[in-house]
């Protein structure tokens, strides 16, 4: 039934139209009063009737969405910022499991929390290479160990526009220099992303011979195995959480592809006559580099390149925990309660295994199927009933009627019942002590439903959660501890950018949104339909209205001419929050919807703030 599709005076006007036609009469009038009352009435109970489907309608759809939204979309999403690390040796492995600490004592106290800790978003190698020097528009620079950049002189520049030296620092254990990542970035300056989306079009020259380049950071944990558990790994909450902040970050990085031969001098041969005095005063700028030209597309221009930032051994992180839990079940109790503690919201689980090194997984593979694999599947609050109310809510309910009803069972049972009902107070008593000094962290709890290999076992589960919003307190440059077993430099340990986009778990009404998505756009952006779904998905407490166009505009991309464009019409409604950054918000919506797209589609952005 669409949404109130008859009103009260439509039905009203059927119903004696009806009552017409049944007595074979013309006017209305002259229907006897018993039969226009009956019909009033019944017009009003149907008119209620009506409304009464529409929110039944209302509510199954919204129980649909809470059922089959996949948890990957309508989880809790992680902060996440860029980290700059040292190596203590020549080479140091970080894993997605590394942990990064953030301290700050006045946030834990506020919060009750040790720490708030951060990983990477992929395995990565980290090289004991530093750019400490940068030449760009006729200035010389210094950058030291705490990554603050010092103009040391100025001179007459004879290199191309839109050209920058860089001097590396590299330990001479380092042989290749294939996989080598560089983060750039231009932070003060207006519109910078679509600036950085060009650098992949840069020309990069070390002993004036090219070198390949590729878009992106160099990881090591691609995999190549087409098995049907490697496929079913891509729709894992984590991956896509790991792949989604790496996209944001995507383009920023730009990473050698081949192995080029090198050597080391004091400043690059075509300005070795302008810098070769300033050298000569200062022994600490005496020490022989690696020098790699970079040779921008012609759009950078001496004022975009004068705020020029780049540096080695950065990684994307996200604030995310991996916490440990032993319990033991039996063939009776098979459920495990994944503990989450106040201030923390679960991410997905890790890994599952017993007591004798079996793991057990959520979907198997039946064509390799190993017969000491087990499974387990997760079910978000109610455990295996559908239904939202937790054990802890019907306990207290429990309690609340027994002390309700203890007065008339004392009265009726004095004297055949008394020892009975004064345990069953004791009992009533503890259950109370029992459920006050339980935690809630005022999330519906995770559980786990084991299919266990053996009746009786103990189950060692390894699950990531993250503390939401609180994770984007940390600043740039913000001083990081790592773990000692990373083999980093903690001195020099620190973040590049602001933590940003954590946001909390998806709302129940806005379920529907992100159902909506993924049952027409199964997380691709095709039609102008999908942009739409999306935006209110994704942003439903801060994007209002979508509106689209067909446009065209001049190419940013070297020998483009014009193009056509679809023009995105977005009005916002700012919460007034501290932390909401504008031009964060754009970016991220940019950077979002563009990955979704085909890469043949061409979005012009126009934002309006109600």
């Amino acid at each position: 039934m669409e949404n109130y599709k008859y009103s009260k005076e439509t039905i009203k006007a059927r119903m004696i139209k009806t009552a017409m036609n049944h007595r074979g009469i013309d006017n209305p009038d002259e229907l006897d009063p018993i039969t226009k009352l009956l019909i009033e009435a019944i017009t009003s109970e149907l008119y209620i009737l009506a409304d009464d489907t529409v929110n039944i309608e209302v509510r199954l759809l919204e129980k649909l969405a809470q059922i089959l939204t996949p948890t990957a979309v309508t989880t809790a999403i992680p902060a996440h910022a860029v980290m700059y690390a040292f190596p203590l040796g020549s080479r140091s492995n970080l894993n997605m499991e590394s942990a990064i600490y953030y301290e700050d004592p006045e946030l834990n106290k506020r919060y009750n929390l040790t720490n708030i800790e951060f990983s990477p978003i992929c395995n990565i190698e980290l090289k004991k290479a530093r750019v400490c020097r940068l030449i760009c528009n006729g200035t010389f620079y210094n950058i030291d160990e705490k990554l603050k950049k010092t103009s040391i002189s100025k001179f007459s520049s004879i290199d191309q526009p839109a050209s920058v030296w860089i001097g590396i620092d590299i330990d001479k254990n380092i042989g290749s220099l294939k996989n080598m990542s560089f983060y750039i970035d231009l932070p003060d300056l207006k519109d910078k992303y679509e600036y950085l989306s060009l650098l992949q079009f840069s020309k990069w020259e070390i002993d004036g011979r090219a070198i390949k380049i590729k878009r992106g950071l160099a990881c090591n944990d691609k995999n190549e195995s087409h098995s049907l558990e490697s496929l079913l790994d891509q729709y894992n909450t984590m991956h896509v959480i790991n792949k989604d902040i790496y996209q944001l970050y995507k383009n920023n990085y730009i990473t050698i592809d081949n192995d080029p031969a090198y050597s080391f001098s004091l400043c690059p041969q075509s300005v070795a006559d302008q810098l070769s005095e300033t050298i000569e005063k200062d022994q600490e700028l005496a020490i022989p580099l690696l020098w790699v030209h970079i040779q921008f597309p012609p759009v950078f221009l001496s004022n975009v390149l004068d705020d020029i930032t780049i540096y080695t051994n950065t990684v994307p992180i996200a604030q995310k925990i991996v916490r440990k839990q032993h319990t033991g079940i039996s063939e009776l109790n098979n459920i495990i309660r994944l503990t989450v503690k106040q201030n923390e919201a679960f991410l997905a689980v890790k890994s599952v295994i017993d007591s004798h090194d079996r793991q057990y997984k959520e979907l198997y593979d039946k064509n390799n199927y190993n017969h000491e694999t087990g499974t387990y599947s997760i079910r978000h609050g109610g455990c295996e009933r559908f239904d939202t109310r937790t054990s802890h809510e019907l306990l207290n309910r429990l309690i609340d009627l027994a002390v309700e009803e203890r007065a008339v069972f004392t009265a009726e049972s004095k004297n055949k019942m008394i020892d009975t009902i004064e345990e069953m107070l004791q009992l009533i008593n503890r259950m109370k002590e029992t459920m006050d000094s339980s935690e809630d962290s005022g999330e519906m709890p995770y559980y786990l439903i084991m299919d266990c290999l053996s009746p009786k076992e103990t189950i060692k589960v390894e699950y990531w959660v993250t503390n939401g919003t609180i994770g984007n307190y940390p600043t740039p440059l913000s001083p990081l501890l790592a773990a000692p077993d990373l083999n980093l430099d903690s001195r020099f340990t620190r973040l590049l950018t602001s933590a940003t986009g954590a946001r909390t778990a998806i709302a129940p009404q806005n379920k529907i949104w992100q159902y909506k998505k993924v049952l027409t756009s199964y997380n691709r952006i095709v039609t102008n339909e999908d942009i739409v779904n999306f935006c209110q998905a994704e942003y439903p407490d801060i994007i209002t209205d979508v509106q689209i166009k067909r446009g065209c505009a001049i190419g940013t991309k070297p020998h483009e001419g014009l193009i056509r464009t679809i023009d995105l019409n977005i009005f916002i409604n700012i919460p007034q929050t501290e932390n909401f950054n504008k031009e964060e918000f754009i970016w991220l919506l940019k950077t979002n919807i563009e990955s979704k797209s085909p890469e043949n589609y061409n979005y012009r952005y126009f934002i309006h703030q109600i």
